[in-house]
């Protein structure tokens, strides 16, 4: 998570965050009250299912991240943002970051579909493009373009 929206987030002093699809929990070391769910099993990571863990989790959170899992699961990407927006506490927040061209894992989502994602006040929205130096399948520098949102849900 970048450190610019973080600075767009006012977090009450005991502050709970949610971040799904994790993977090695780089973002753990910005939050003092984090947990982290992600399909494979790794330290102070819960291996679980997202859409499974937010079925049954009864918590409420400050700040609930996806960064590049929700469209991985682009068939339940509905249900996940359902039960997403039953998970914060009043005025709490939802961070989003996805690939917005088709990937070797999933595919974009379309405009509407990132409306459908915005259920509060749109705090921070931005579509740029990264370069990605090699890795697994791909042999050479690749580039990606992201979407970000920052959504604010009102009590």
């Amino acid at each position: 998570m970048k450190k610019s929206i973080l600075k767009k987030i006012r977090l009450p002093d005991n502050y709970l965050v949610l971040d799904l699809g994790c993977g090695d929990g780089k973002n753990r070391k910005l939050f003092k009250y984090w947990i982290g769910i992600d399909l494979v099993e790794k330290p102070h990571v819960m291996q679980k299912d997202i859409l499974d863990y937010l079925k049954h989790d009864e918590k409420k959170y400050d700040l609930i991240i996806s960064e590049f899992s929700l469209q991985q699961n682009k068939d339940r990407a509905n249900k996940i943002t359902d039960l997403i927006y039953k998970h914060p506490k009043p005025n709490g927040y939802f961070y989003l970051a996805s690939f917005n061209e088709e990937t070797e894992n999933g595919k974009w989502f379309s405009p509407e579909e990132y409306d459908s994602m915005i259920r509060g006040t749109l705090l921070f929205f931005d579509r740029y493009e990264i370069m990605d130096p090699p890795h697994g399948s791909h042999k050479e520098s690749h580039s990606h373009n992201i979407t970000e949102l920052l959504v604010r849900k009102l009590s």
